[in-house]
């Protein structure tokens, strides 16, 4: 797992855990900091402290120490989301029963990690997948969500089976 004040600018994550105790625990529920919460790295202040972030559609500041007692997991992606040389795990698609099948016919598996061999800013992303390269539309790939590579950094609230009916 990792903490909140270890995330970039714009990465969202669920909270795992509050490790603050005494005043600071409590001033983080009331806020809404608790268990199963999503929460956005919105901004930090020009020498990185205190960090911005929204939680329940509001914005609070905390100091990095403060957001250092706070454990998260990553939240899922969309592929297209995704740079050359980015690394990730399929989480499940968002598509309907004829898409799944093609996906799955060409080895795009949920739990089968995959890179980013090619995602321009336009035209389609290329994957390697089981030693294989496939190329994805961007319609296509925007329907593919992923975790990233490290399982640890995974919420447990967000992990899902995918099942497919024949």
């Amino acid at each position: 797992m990792t903490t909140l004040d270890k995330l970039a600018i714009g990465e969202r994550a669920v909270v795992t855990a509050v490790k603050a105790r005494g005043k600071l625990r409590r001033r983080l529920q009331d806020m809404g900091v608790v268990k199963n919460v999503e929460i956005e790295v919105v901004n930090a202040a020009p020498l990185g402290d205190p960090i911005d972030i929204k939680v329940r559609g509001f914005d609070l500041a905390l100091r990095r120490a403060e957001a250092a007692q706070i454990e998260v997991g990553l939240t899922r992606k969309r592929l297209s989301g995704l740079r050359t040389g980015d690394t990730a795990v399929i989480a499940g698609f968002e598509a309907g029963r004829g898409l799944r099948r093609r996906l799955l016919a060409m080895g795009l598996v949920p739990g089968e990690s995959i890179r980013i061999v090619r995602a321009e800013s336009s035209g389609p992303i290329i994957v390697s997948v089981k030693d294989s390269r496939v190329m994805l539309g961007r319609g296509m790939a925007r329907k593919i969500m992923v975790y990233p590579e490290d399982p640890a950094d995974v919420a447990p609230a967000e992990v899902e089976e995918e099942t497919v009916r024949g």
